[in-house]
């Protein structure tokens, strides 16, 4: 039983961490796997538009002060994101594809890909609903399920050695 829980976040090259608030949630309780608990990223919103890199602390401590701690870096890109009132145009550097989509999408790529590669869906408000982190290895393309998607328009990132790739995509 843990019986102290700190989760922190820091960008770019900084040394400086800032505190996220970590809210218990009982009602998520599972005897296999313990506590549940949220945390909120409202602070993040501080950061304005600049794109950074977030790395995310979580700390740990038991009733005998023995701490634990994870870090997730770097965990997601925050700043700069597709919006529903940008014009989103087409890139030269990759396509998607079948757009309409119904259950999978696949996306191809002029270069390869190399080393580690991240994939994110955004709703049309801007909120991550499928994050995924890849490691590649010369990947020319790559196959998406989205079947578990209402029927709508998707925007997507591709976040690979400093290139973004950016597009949007329709589930029928």
């Amino acid at each position: 039983m843990w019986e102290n829980q700190e989760v922190w976040w820091s960008h770019g090259d900084a040394e400086v961490i800032y505190e996220l608030p970590v809210v218990e949630d009982v009602s998520k309780f599972h005897p296999s796997y313990g506590n549940f608990f949220e945390v909120s990223l409202a602070s993040l919103a501080d950061l304005g538009t600049n794109v950074e890199w977030i790395t995310v602390g979580i700390v740990l401590t038991d009733e005998a002060g023995n701490r634990i701690m994870q870090r997730f870096d770097p965990l997601f890109l925050y700043g700069e994101r597709v919006g529903i009132n940008e014009q989103v145009q087409a890139q030269k550097n990759h396509l998607i594809y079948p757009n309409p989509f119904t259950d999978k999408v696949i996306i191809e790529f002029e270069k390869p890909l190399s080393g580690e590669t991240y994939f994110e869906v955004y709703d049309v408000t801007g909120r991550i609903i499928h994050q995924q982190k890849m490691s590649c290895d010369h990947t020319n393309s790559f196959t998406w399920n989205g079947s578990h998607l209402q029927g709508g328009v998707y925007f997507y990132g591709i976040y690979n050695q400093g290139n973004a790739y950016k597009g949007k995509m329709i589930k029928q």
